[in-house]
């Protein structure tokens, strides 16, 4: 037969096992806790990143697109009114150099 001791020695062996095993299933998921956490932070930023990218793609394109619009728009709007008044023009651009030669002509 058994001795009544030898059957809390065994509990507590049980016990003991159970803990160690508790906190060794424990700690394994902490661990796989804290490198979800870690890959789920680097996707983050990966994200944020790559968003900031095409944000900065778009407006980059926005402005260009703007300035091809506005500014070879202005010229060409420029070059059909030079047509349409060729006399205007000339006496505009004589005037505006004889302004710019006498200005330079002080210094």
């Amino acid at each position: 037969m058994t001795k009544p001791h030898e059957h809390g020695t065994d509990r507590k062996n049980e016990t003991g096992d159970d803990f160690a095993s508790d906190y060794g299933h424990m700690k394994k998921s902490l661990g796989k806790l804290q490198d979800d956490v870690s890959h789920l932070l680097e996707n983050t930023l990966d994200a944020g990143r790559s968003g900031a990218a095409a944000l900065r793609h778009r407006a980059a394109s926005a402005v260009s697109d703007a300035k091809d619009r506005y500014v070879t728009g202005s010229i060409e709007h420029l070059g059909e009114v030079i047509s349409e008044h060729p006399i205007t023009s000339a006496a505009v651009a004589l005037g505006v150099g004889y302004i710019l030669a006498k200005m330079m002509s002080r210094r």
